[in-house]
C-alpha cells in the first residue's frame, strides 16, 4: 500500500503497521516493526514536526538508526527537480549478527506498476559492519521520488539470497516533479 500510494502522487512516509487478523493472539513476534522519527530533539512538538515533515522510517530491526539527504536535503523534503543526485547515506546497526546491513537499495518510481519501484542503484556488503557510510550519486530526469530499503542478514535466505522484501524502509525525498 505504501509504494501504490507513493506512485499515486502521495506524500506519505512509512509506518510500522500489521496486517493480523488475529489479534486476540498475538505473540511478540507479531508485533508491528518500530516506526522511526528523524527530529532533532525528544519533545512532543519536535516529534510531531518532523512526522508532519514526513521524516520517518520503518524497520523490522530495532537497532537501525538512520540518517540519509539528497542534494543536502534529508529524507521527506521536496526538491527543485534538479536531474543530479548526491546522497549522504548513514546507517547503524547494533552489534547483533543479524541485524547487520548485507545491501543498501536507492528506489524510485516504476513508470509501468502501481506497486512497483525500480532499483536506481544498490549497494552490497559482507553484513559484518555496524556502520556504513554511502555517498552515491545518480543521474535521473523523470524520476518523482527515491527512497531507501535496507536488506540485514536476517533477510537473506538459505541459499544466500536476498529475500524477496528489505527489514526497513525510509521515507521519500520527492525530485519535485
Amino acid at each position: 500500500a505504501y509504494i501504490r500510494a507513493l506512485n499515486k502522487g502521495w506524500r506519505v512516509s512509512p509506518i510500522g503497521v500489521l496486517d493480523n487478523h488475529n489479534f486476540l493472539n498475538e505473540s511478540e513476534n507479531q508485533l508491528p516493526p518500530p516506526t522511526f522519527v528523524l527530529a532533532p530533539v525528544l519533545t512532543r512538538e519536535a516529534i510531531t514536526r518532523a512526522m508532519r515533515q514526513r521524516r520517518t522510517f520503518a524497520s523490522w530491526v530495532e537497532g537501525v538508526e538512520l540518517r540519509y539527504s539528497v542534494n543536502g536535503f534529508i529524507m521527506g523534503s521536496i526538491l527543485d527537480s534538479p536531474d543530479m543526485f548526491n546522497f549522504r547515506i548513514k546507517v547503524n546497526t547494533r552489534n547483533s549478527r543479524q541485524e547487520m546491513i548485507r545491501c543498501i537499495q536507492i528506489l524510485r518510481d516504476h513508470s509501468g506498476g502501481e506497486d512497483d519501484v525500480e532499483v536506481a542503484a544498490e549497494i552490497l556488503f559482507e553484513g559484518n559492519k555496524t556502520e556504513i557510510v554511502w555517498d552515491p550519486v545518480i543521474e535521473d530526469s523523470s524520476a518523482r521520488y527515491f527512497l531507501l530499503r535496507f536488506y540485514h542478514n536476517r533477510d537473506m535466505t538459505d541459499d544466500g539470497n536476498l529475500k524477496s522484501h528489505g527489514s526497513t524502509v525510509s521515507a521519500p525525498v520527492w525530485t519535485g516533479r
